[in-house]
């Protein structure tokens, strides 16, 4: 039963969100406590940058993208995403999540069975 939910969307998946996230893994983006060049190095705002031209190409009705940066800290996509009509109602909705990765140390002791060691590639596996 739930295959016949999923499996119509695997396909939108596989075509609009997949090689944009497999595009963003590849960027070696470590968190600026990995990597004291980060501002240098760029691959942070590459990641932000990445991420940003990923939510404007699904162009959201109103929706407000950016990247927002202090001097010396790690800059951050700030995304707005107005309601649709009728749900302005039923109240806000706050996302968080950070788009840097794991540092080489700790990348390495990961399990074979799930990275090989050394990897900042994960797996593909069948289906979606």
């Amino acid at each position: 039963m739930i295959h016949a939910v999923i499996l119509p969307h695997c396909d939108s998946w596989t075509k609009a969100v997949l090689p944009s996230l497999t595009g963003l893994v590849e960027i070696p983006a470590v968190s600026a406590a990995y990597d004291a060049e980060w501002e240098e190095h760029g691959h942070l705002r590459a990641a932000v940058e990445h991420v940003q031209a990923w939510v404007t190409s699904r162009a959201l009705p109103d929706a407000r993208c950016e990247v927002v940066q202090l001097d010396g800290r790690a800059p951050l996509l700030f995304v707005d995403v107005p309601a649709t009509s009728g749900a302005a109602s039923s109240g806000t909705v706050l996302l968080y999540g950070h788009l840097d990765g794991r540092s080489k140390r700790i990348r390495e002791g990961w399990t074979i069975g799930f990275r090989a060691a050394g990897s900042r590639f994960p797996p593909r596996e069948s289906g979606c």
